[in-house]
């Protein structure tokens, strides 16, 4: 239906709904399916995502994604345990364990500060 090829979506239609439904609610159903997409269907061009607000909004995508690479963040996620078990400072577990508290409960205060102070 997006390619316009509407005959085959009907009878594509007609062969997935005969004997369940009555002919005016399969007709209902492409008629609600061609307007839903008629509605939705809103293509925008690559150079849009860098112009006014959209600029802002892509370069913090692309901003967290850069520093979470940078920070190490993902080697930690990943192999944290396996790293601190080679090294052999402290047990795995306990450090694991440490981690996860402490980011539930950063998660925790940003949640509660972002509450108070209310959001824009």
């Amino acid at each position: 239906m997006v390619k316009n090829r509407h005959e085959e979506a009907r009878a594509n239609l007609i062969k997935l709904r005969q004997g369940k439904f009555t002919d005016e609610e399969i007709e209902e159903e492409f008629q609600t399916l061609i307007a839903s997409i008629n509605s939705s269907i809103e293509k925008g061009s690559f150079k849009e995502i860098w112009q006014g607000t959209n600029r802002i909004r892509t370069l913090v995508c692309i901003g967290t994604n850069i520093f979470l690479q940078i920070t190490g963040q993902s080697f930690t996620s990943k192999y944290g345990a396996v790293f601190i078990k080679d090294i052999g400072a402290i047990d795995p577990f306990v450090m694991k364990t440490i981690n996860s508290v402490a980011i539930i409960a950063a998660v925790l205060s940003s949640m509660y500060l972002a509450d108070i102070t209310g959001r824009k």
